[in-house]
């Protein structure tokens, strides 16, 4: 195994989560799901995990929705999956593509972007879209969106914050609509940051008072000494006590994946032969880093973002 900080790791690779997925899996059996964490912890890595190894009984769609900034582009990529999966079953999203069809007033197929047309009707068009997928199996349907506060709070400043909870809602009412529908939300960004804002603004109901908020937690040392081991040994570097060297590496970096990745990936570039030392002394450099190569600078700038100025 290679040190990869940043990257995207392989489900193969992903160590000490089999539990946690196990318990995530367990847990839509019955309801959806909300993944909070700090950054870097690896919820990205979690949900990929648990998209490669989907249990018999669901079905797993995976998106990435930091980059859209209104609720027609998110219903649009919705579709996007939706239509992809079944056309590799030979089959369509037929309610869809009559609603489209309605709207637009003409033929909707094989289409990039949704039209126009479609902005003031995205909520129906999304119902539609969801049956369809549902309909169509005897499976649980779980839609994991990562980055989904950064959604919201992108679709907040470019439309408003009424069209950001009317999201929420329209999501929450699918939810409850659709017994075999779950969802799960992850992101850098804590979703109550961005709900509070919304209840600041006047909106005071929930609509995630239905999903279950799940922590995901820092590797146990175990595990991130177990991380660091395999690092160790696939970076190809001389340690004189590895074991010590490992431990080393986990609890500097409090046992954050994305960091056990980072000093390997440093200590390969220093050279073949490492040891607690370096270990401790690449840490230390790295806090005070003028370069600030692993962006702790995101922990200062993010506090107006959050919790406004006058917080």
């Amino acid at each position: 195994m290679k040190a990869n900080p940043g990257g995207t790791i392989a489900p193969e690779n992903i160590v000490g989560r089999d539990r946690l997925v196990k318990r995530l899996w367990q847990t839509l059996e019955r309801q959806s799901l909300i993944l909070v964490a700090e950054r870097r912890i690896g919820k990205s890595s979690v949900i990929r995990k648990m998209h490669d190894n989907t249990p018999d009984g669901m079905l797993t769609f995976v998106r990435d929705v930091e980059n859209i900034e209104t609720p027609l582009e998110f219903v649009e990529r919705i579709y996007h999956d939706v239509e992809d999966h079944l056309s590799r079953r030979q089959r369509t999203a037929k309610r869809a593509r009559s609603f489209l069809r309605e709207i637009a007033g003409t033929e909707i197929g094989g289409l990039v972007k949704l039209p126009a047309a479609a902005a003031p009707h995205w909520k129906p068009l999304l119902e539609k879209i969801v049956e369809d997928v549902i309909e169509q199996q005897d499976r649980i349907v779980v839609l994991f969106w990562d980055e989904f506060p950064w959604m919201l709070q992108k679709i907040k400043k470019a439309s408003g914050e009424a069209a950001a909870m009317e999201v929420l809602d329209a999501l929450r009412c699918l939810r409850q609509t659709h017994d075999s529908l779950r969802m799960v939300y992850t992101g850098s960004i804590g979703l109550h940051h961005v709900t509070r804002a919304l209840t600041d603004a006047g909106h005071i109901h929930d609509p995630l008072n239905d999903m279950r908020i799940v922590e995901v937690p820092p590797l146990s040392e175990t595990d991130a000494r177990l991380l660091a081991a395999e690092l160790l040994r696939g970076e190809e570097l001389v340690c004189d006590d590895p074991e010590s060297t490992a431990l080393c590496i986990a609890t500097q970096v409090d046992c954050n994946p994305y960091y056990i990745h980072s000093v390997v990936a440093t200590l390969k570039d220093r050279g073949n032969a490492v040891d607690p030392d370096l270990v401790e002394a690449i840490v230390t450099e790295a806090l005070v880093d003028p370069l600030d190569r692993w962006h702790l600078q995101h922990y200062r700038d993010r506090l107006e973002e959050y919790y406004g100025a006058d917080r």
